[in-house]
């Protein structure tokens, strides 16, 4: 019923517009108007075809390209949002929103310079539009550039109260090691989106780095039990079980990873690439483990059949469930390390 609605729709807008379009076929306005209710109803690429043929009539039209520009990053084709930022600056060179889009959609394309460029004009032509330093907040925080990242959070909040800026400086604050900060800042995300899965993930690694291993695991149980396809929070929490020695439940976390890994759409090749390095190692380990503990226990009822004393086995086997204080550091430094931290983008 509602695809027969959305059809509906479609239909009476061509049956409207195309009797006036017949008679004013040079008539710019009456394409851009046409795009306008597309993009509205959510019908981008239609809405596309139509200011296109608004702008084959009137190549400057703003009202047009700005249009084009809005369905363009609903239909999230990077290249072309650039290719059409780039038209609107031939026309409008101080279009802040075209600057910062363009800078947004190299950094995505893996153009950070060009991406940094490009928002520093935005910045430059509209000091005060904090969606921008939430932008170069990003590009920063990609490049390591965490004091850089917090005094454009800082800005932007005080400008907006936006949640996605206050997880974006939980970002900064987590890679710098103030961890305490980074929780403050996550927990105003989930006071307003207590389901998102992303600071979930976010808080929980924080949260490791605060001794707070088992404030951590509920966390990131919650977190996939919300989004059962996330590997990445799914091997998060795989290392925390490895810390534990709990083994078992190690071992179906990195499968049920393994799994889901290819369904998985919010993980970043980074983190995918963190997860199969993870996979890799704990299975190997696992494996080696699971070989010794199977000998001590033939050796202990061995001992035991024999009346012989067992404690130097139980001792033994003990050692082989119990992770050392050395290995856990291990751990947090691997997790810090490993890029599984998640950027909020939303914003943008």
């Amino acid at each position: 019923k509602a695809a027969l609605k959305e059809i509906g729709y479609v239909t009476l807008i061509r049956n409207t517009y195309e009797p006036i379009i017949n008679r004013n076929s040079n008539n710019h306005n009456i394409y851009n108007f046409k795009g306008a209710v597309l993009t509205n109803i959510g019908y981008h690429q239609d809405a596309v075809e139509a200011y296109d043929k608004c702008l084959k009539i009137m190549p400057s039209f703003t009202h047009a390209l700005n249009n084009k520009l809005i369905s363009l990053n609903s239909l999230g084709n990077k290249q072309k949002i650039i290719d059409h930022c780039h038209e609107i600056l031939q026309h409008e060179p101080k279009n802040s929103k075209a600057w910062s889009d363009k800078g947004l959609n190299h950094y995505y394309l893996g153009d950070s310079t060009n991406g940094l460029f490009c928002i520093n004009k935005a910045i430059e032509l509209e000091p005060t539009n904090p969606h921008s330093l939430n932008t170069r907040a990003i590009i920063n925080l990609d490049s390591g550039k965490n004091e850089e990242a917090i005094t454009d959070l800082k800005k932007a909040i005080s400008l907006e109260e936006n949640i996605h800026f206050h997880g974006n400086l939980g970002i900064a604050y987590y890679n710098l090691g103030k961890d305490t900060e980074a929780v403050a800042q996550y927990n105003v995300v989930l006071s307003v989106e207590p389901n998102n899965v992303v600071q979930l993930n976010n808080k929980a690694q924080a949260l490791i780095h605060l001794n707070k291993n088992e404030e951590a695991i509920e966390v990131f149980e919650k977190c996939i039990s919300l989004e059962p396809t996330y590997s990445v929070a799914l091997v998060n929490l795989a290392l925390l079980y490895e810390a534990k020695g709990v083994y078992g439940r190690t071992l179906e976390l990195l499968r049920r990873a393994e799994s889901v890994i290819d369904q998985d759409n919010r993980s970043s090749y980074a983190n995918k690439l963190f997860v199969k390095e993870q996979m890799e190692r704990i299975s190997i380990l696992a494996e080696k483990l699971t070989n010794i503990q199977a000998s001590l226990a033939y050796s202990e009822k061995v001992l035991m059949a024999e009346g012989k004393p067992t404690d130097e086995v139980v001792k033994l086997k003990k050692s082989m469930t119990i992770i050392g204080d050395d290995h856990a550091k291990q751990e947090k430094h691997m997790i810090r390390k490993s890029q599984s931290h998640v950027i909020d983008e939303q914003s943008t």
